[in-house]
This record gives structure tokens, sequence and C-alpha cells, in this order.
């Protein structure tokens, strides 16, 4: 049966119509009356902007959320670094199951609120809370509070105080063997990886953001982040739906995207079903 497609006009004008209607559900606080299905999971309508990007659009990150899907299994250990109000989080619980663990990390107040309360929606008790954030060396460090809180990060003049541990203090105990760790701290990922040298090297798989011009706020560059991972072992993946293809050691992300590393690539493959 042929499936009626809508018409591109049409569908920008109903996600225009939405994404008003989120602005002012968001104003009124009455977006806390709504639940959003993602299908193995549920986020309730905060007053954020990333849970406003999810009531609006259905497919909002969508690819995230599917490699997260079709990599983990049950019994997996995930880590998340930059959890915001938990999408991937929960995405990764539901994946792993009882036997499973979520490790899930969010530094600003508010929005690990959110996070918290996600979890508790979903009755999900594999997924264990920090709201910290993480970096090279144990700090307090100034944290912004914008509107577009999936924006928010470490900066000179922040609003918030915010403590900073390393990853390997806050995990290096708890953990064995991690599947995937995902990490989007908005430019600040070279260094949660300087502070996590024993997790990565128990870490099969590392799905990180990359963004020149997020790296160079913070004095550095992509091809400092590549090297990093290298050095522990790791290939550099960029994949676009099922190909993958090796990043060259002076790759610079122009724009915003999402890496890979990745330490048996026949094995990633395996478990996601592509050659």
């Amino acid at each position: 049966m042929q499936v009626k497609k809508s018409h591109p006009t049409t569908e920008n004008w109903r996600l225009s119509v939405r994404f008003i209607i989120s602005r002012l559900l968001w104003v009124s606080r009455l977006c806390n009356l709504f639940v959003i299905d993602r299908g193995n999971f549920r986020l309730r309508f905060f007053p954020t902007a990333l849970s406003a990007s999810y009531w609006v659009d259905s497919s909002e990150r969508d690819e995230d959320e599917r490699l997260i899907r079709n990599y983990l299994r049950p019994g997996d250990v995930m880590i998340d670094v930059g959890a915001n109000i938990g999408a991937l989080s929960l995405a990764g619980a539901a994946a792993v199951g009882t036997s499973g663990r979520i490790y899930s990390i969010e530094p600003h107040p508010e929005i690990f609120h959110y996070l918290r309360e996600n979890v508790k929606l979903n009755q999900f008790g594999n997924v264990e809370l920090f709201n910290v954030a993480v970096g090279a060396r144990p700090d307090v460090v100034s944290f912004s509070n914008i509107r577009s809180d999936d924006q928010n990060a470490i900066e000179k003049d922040g609003a918030l105080r915010i403590n900073v541990e390393t990853l390997d203090e806050l995990l290096g105990s708890k953990t064995v063997k991690i599947a995937l760790m995902k990490v989007d701290v908005e430019g600040f990922e070279k260094y949660v990886f300087e502070g996590a040298k024993q997790v990565l090297m128990n870490t099969d798989v590392v799905y990180f953001e990359a963004w020149e011009s997020h790296f160079n706020k913070y004095n550095y560059s992509t091809s400092d982040v590549l090297q990093m991972l290298r050095s522990l072992g790791f290939k550099l993946i960029r994949m676009i739906g099922n190909e993958l293809s090796e990043i060259a050691p002076d790759y610079i992300a122009k724009d915003c995207q999402n890496l890979l590393a990745i330490r048996d690539i026949q094995h990633f493959k395996g478990r996601l079903g592509i050659d």
C-alpha cells in the first residue's frame, strides 16, 4: 500500500504551529501536564528548550537514540556525560535492561532535577545520577544558565558555581567494562577525556560531539581530541547512515557533528548488523 507523504510545506507549517504552542505551554508551565512518548521510554515536557524540541518534532535526535538502541545489549554499561533531561540515558536504560547500568551525569541543578524526574517517570532502577561537571581535575567552575539549556557550558562569567570531578574519581571504582560512553559538553570534551584515562581504557566506544568553534573557546582543536583518543587505542570514525569512514589525523570538525572512537570496528559493526 502506498503511503501518502506530507508535502514539505505542510510539514513545515505543522512544526511552526507546534513550536509556537510549545512556547506558550512553556511560559505558562502547562507544559508539565504533557508526556512525550519516545517508544521505549517517556519524557515529561518540562520548561526547557530540549523538552520543547522533542515535543515539537518527534524525530528530534532520532539518530542518537537509534545508535544507542541498536548498539547496546542487555547487561551493558553506558556513561552519559552531559545528560540534560535524560533522553539518551533513558534510551540506554531501556536497551541494557535490569542487568545493565547507566551512569548519567548532568551539572546544571535545575536540569538535573528534570533528569531525575524523567528517570522516576519511567521507573528505571538501573540509572545512577550525578549532579556534577566532569573535567581534567577537581575544581569549582562558573557555569552558564541560559534559556537554551542544551547549550549551557563552563564559562568564565557563568551565573552558577558548579563542582567538577574527574570521571576516573567518580566512576573508576564502579565500572569494569563500559560498552558506550556518550559525551556532549559543548566544547569541554578534551578535559573530560583528560580526567578519564582509566575509564577510557575500559571503554569500547565513545560517541562524542565535535565542533571546532566550540573547541576553540577552550583553546584547543579537533586534532587534539583525536590524538588523545588515538593514543588510548581508539580508531576515530565518522558514521553517516551505515557508512563508517576513518578520520584523518588533521581532521577539523567545521560544523557540529557526532564522532565515534571505537576499539574494535568489526565488533561494533557486528552489533549494528552492518557490513
